[in-house]
């Protein structure tokens, strides 16, 4: 019979780890969350899946934005990557909209092919719409809301009549036995 050879392993030299200082790491950090503000800004990507992207914890990206010694410029780059979010999802909107690729099918009806409206897709569209746009009301209402201004003038003026209708009961009509 013969011998097994055994293989020697050599074991691997761990070099210790190089202790950084709060600097070095406070620009490690810096450098990771703007790779996160590129996805945000330029693909249009929620901070919570560009975080994930870069492998960076909310905790650590909030107390990151929260330690903001320089004059706000870290809350400053971080609404300059969320306004251009906004701006890549209104644009989706208007692609969206003006899609009309699939908005009709082709069905073979009475011996002919006939076209038709296709409703879901054309109601899919309408939804994608309507939530990137209720997302950008929502988020930024003084440039993507709905502004309802009520104002009148002196020769006509605004009124307001209130209605209580209380119980539906007419007092008038009613009567006491």
């Amino acid at each position: 019979m013969a011998k097994r050879e055994t293989k020697k392993t050599v074991p691997k030299v761990v070099k210790p780890k190089k202790q950084l200082s709060p600097e070095e790491k406070e620009e490690i950090l810096t450098k990771r969350v703007n790779e996160a503000f590129v996805f945000v800004s330029e693909q249009g990507m929620s901070i919570r899946n560009a975080l994930k992207m870069i492998k960076l914890s909310f905790e650590t990206f909030y107390e990151w934005l929260a330690n903001d010694d320089k004059k706000q410029t870290k809350q400053l780059a971080y609404a300059r990557a969320v306004n251009a979010r906004q701006e890549l999802i209104l644009e989706d909107c208007l692609d969206i909209a003006d899609d009309r690729e699939n908005d009709t099918i082709k069905i073979f009806k009475d011996g002919k092919w006939v076209e038709i409206e296709n409703k879901e897709w054309v109601s899919r569209s309408k939804l994608r719409v309507h939530t990137r746009m209720q997302y950008l009301a929502m988020t930024n209402p003084r440039k993507y809301g709905t502004k309802l201004e009520l104002s009148g003038d002196k020769e006509n003026p605004i009124s307001i009549n209130v209605v209580n209708l209380g119980t539906g009961i007419n007092p008038e009509n009613e009567t006491t036995d």
